[in-house]
């Protein structure tokens, strides 16, 4: 071997198991980058039929940390001294009242090992089991969303479990205990702990892994607001507070461009074609920026083309192939299988049999039941030769007539609707529009084909015969986070 071919293997050497020397409970890394990236925002807007008031006196132009004040969980220290990979800069819209202040997360490397394990611990301070309570509600509105999809579709139950909660501060009376009970809280308080738990533990801003969950508030200036809520807004949610004239071109841009750095300019397309009513009252925006690369990577040099059976015919599309231990779970009428992701996610792939779609499985619910128990027992490790499509998933879903079918119906109604919480007068609000728009995509991209020798220690020998999953039919997806919570759910029909 000479030295060109010496220092070639030396480049080769991942990280990962340099990490794993250090600590052997941390998942592997990968040097590069996967494509596993989505966005998505969901926006509320209230239209309200009631007389214009005076504005609020919000004249101080706060600064509101949003950072969790609960005593039993203190706040994560800020590293002023170190450089995260990604930086939210406030508007220079003069319609900003407020933005948030983000913890910062010490960038991963194998010398800043030890400032960036501190940062992760701090930051992702949650009690025991406390995903437990949320998981019904994330089963319930994965099926209720996708259930009528017959095409490419994805969203964020938790992103949308974050737009209700905000919804839910906004209510009162009926309006909000419909909106709590669908989110198992009890009252505001528990709301706004789950929340808070929520967004810490999935938070990740360290080179390795990008999480972030944004909200914003946009307050027409004409009109009056409880003040109190919106300081609760902007504490508890880490939202961004913005006042102008709702309608008007001038905000819609401010509008436009706060959503596109929140989702990482992904949803471009969608979000240049948002204009707020003339009659808005408020509207409120939530965000999810995801971005995680493998734990094993796919080779694009192990790429083929092949068919996939659309239901109107067969396509030609690029199938990754990777032979390797997954989690694996066999059902009644699917199988499937978990890729994990760096951050301690995972991606499940779910392969309905022959004569089964995915609105089947979504319907019995059995495949989102599993992915959501947290029984390891349930699935077991195998060697599994992997063929999946590389795909770009983008849907634009209307959620109200699917929170409706969950029992959330007032907020919706003219007659009945209570935002009082926001906007004092009783019954001059109700949400006209709950849309919601995710994109997420599936490649190789960023990871480099490159030969070397790896030894793997394994804690299982080699099956006798390998099970084999080729997704060459529509097929669902669930992107899955440490705390067996979904942070996106699709269905692939047409790679």
């Amino acid at each position: 071997m000479n030295k060109k071919h010496l220092e070639n293997a030396f480049d080769q050497l991942s990280d990962r198991y340099i990490r794993e020397a250090v600590d052997y409970k941390r998942p592997r890394i990968l040097p590069y980058m996967s494509a596993i990236a989505a966005c998505l925002v969901c926006a509320i807007l209230l239209s309200v039929f009631a007389p214009k008031g005076p504005a609020p006196s919000l004249t101080e132009n706060p600064t509101f940390s949003a950072q969790p004040a609960l005593p039993s969980r203190p706040r994560p220290e800020v590293f002023g001294d170190t450089l995260t990979p990604i930086t939210f800069t406030p508007a220079s819209s003069s319609a900003m009242l407020c933005a948030p202040v983000y913890p910062q997360m010490a960038p991963y490397s194998v010398e800043n090992y030890s400032d960036w394990k501190d940062t992760v611990l701090q930051i992702h301070q949650t009690e025991p089991g406390y995903a437990q309570n949320l998981k019904p509600f994330f089963q319930k509105l994965s099926s209720a969303a996708l259930i009528e999809q017959s095409e490419n579709a994805v969203f964020s139950p938790l992103n949308i479990y974050m737009a209700l909660a905000m919804l839910a501060e906004t209510a009162d009376g009926e309006s909000r205990e419909q909106i709590l009970n669908l989110l198992n809280a009890e009252n505001l308080d528990s709301l706004r702990d789950q929340a808070e738990q929520l967004w810490r533990a999935h938070y990740y801003n360290d080179g390795l892994a990008t999480s972030v969950l944004g909200s914003s508030l946009w307050l027409d200036e004409a009109y009056s607001y409880n003040e109190h809520t919106v300081k609760a807004l902007a504490e508890y949610y880490y939202a961004s507070i913005f006042r102008g004239d709702i309608g008007s071109a001038e905000l819609d841009a401010d509008l436009q461009q706060w959503i596109n750095e929140h989702t990482g300019g992904l949803l471009k397309e969608q979000v240049s074609g948002i204009q707020l009513p003339d009659d808005g009252a408020l509207a409120m925006v939530t965000t999810i920026y995801y971005q995680v690369q493998w734990q094993n990577k796919f080779f694009k040099n192990m790429n083929i083309t092949g068919k996939f059976h659309v239901p109107t015919g067969d396509t030609q599309v690029t199938f990754m192939r990777d032979s390797e231990y997954y989690d694996y779970f066999r059902g009644n009428d699917f199988s499937a299988v978990a890729l994990p992701l760096e951050d301690g996610s995972r991606m499940w792939l779910i392969l309905p049999d022959e004569g089964t779609n995915p609105q089947g499985l979504l319907s019995d619910g059995s495949a989102m039941e599993m992915i959501l128990s947290s029984d390891t027992s349930l699935y077991t490790s195998q060697f599994v030769k992997l063929c999946v499509p590389k795909f770009d998933v983008t849907a634009d879903l209307d959620m109200i007539n699917t929170l409706k079918t969950l029992g959330i119906k007032n907020v919706f109604s003219p007659e009945k609707a209570n935002l009082s919480a926001i906007i004092p007068e009783k019954g001059a609000a109700y949400v006209n529009e709950f849309q919601h728009a995710a994109r997420l995509t599936m490649d190789e991209d960023g990871i480099s084909a490159a030969a070397y020798t790896l030894i793997v220690d394994t804690y299982r020998g080699l099956l006798d015969e390998p099970i084999e999953l080729i997704f060459d039919r529509p097929f669902l997806f669930v992107v899955e986070s440490a705390d067996n919570l979904p942070l996106f759910v699709g269905t692939v029909y047409e790679p």
